[in-house]
């Protein structure tokens, strides 16, 4: 009796926990695609982190100084919003960790492709997560030809190439 009172108990908990959460599939970008999406594509340094309260939610505001840019026009430093972070509001620290999403940190390097974000003058990252690529040891690790390492200067050449071969091709800017 015990048995089927717990697992009619577990049904109910599991059909309430589905009816509660919600999904959102994420489509696989390729490369250039990324390129193209973006409205900046910069190297850059984290250089601060802050967390804010939006709406129930934590968002992560990290703050990158500009080394390098590919393409875009962008000041020297410029905030990347990301979903998830630290509740400093409370007694209690608690972490809201959003799958998939990026975390810099402070010295951390990446090459960012970046999509300005309207009414603010913070960024996003194009395709969520995809477009952040880190920088270890001046190399970055691309996603093609068996995930080509380049240094940060021939990474930046070849973005800045893409970026305008796809112009030239009439692809979306």
């Amino acid at each position: 009796m015990k048995h089927k009172w717990g697992s009619l108990f577990l049904s109910g908990a599991l059909l309430a926990a589905s009816s509660i959460a919600s999904a959102t599939t994420l489509v696989k970008m390729e490369l250039d695609d990324i390129v193209q999406a973006a409205s900046a594509c910069v190297v850059g340094e984290a250089v601060g982190v802050e967390y804010v309260n939006e709406g129930g939610s934590v968002a992560t505001l990290t703050t990158f100084r500009v080394t390098d840019t590919a393409f875009g026009n962008v000041d020297q430093l410029l905030t990347v919003r990301t979903a998830g972070g630290k509740r400093q509001s409370t007694k209690i620290s608690t972490t809201e960790v959003v799958a998939g999403a990026p975390s810099f940190f402070v010295n951390s390097q990446a090459m960012l492709f970046l999509s300005e974000n309207s009414g603010s003058s913070d960024y996003s990252i194009v395709g969520f997560s995809q477009g952040v690529f880190p920088v270890v040891d001046s190399v970055v690790t691309l996603p093609e030809n068996g995930a080509e390492n380049l240094n940060v200067d021939a990474a930046v050449d070849m973005m800045s190439a893409r970026r305008n071969a796809g112009v030239t091709l009439g692809l979306p800017q």
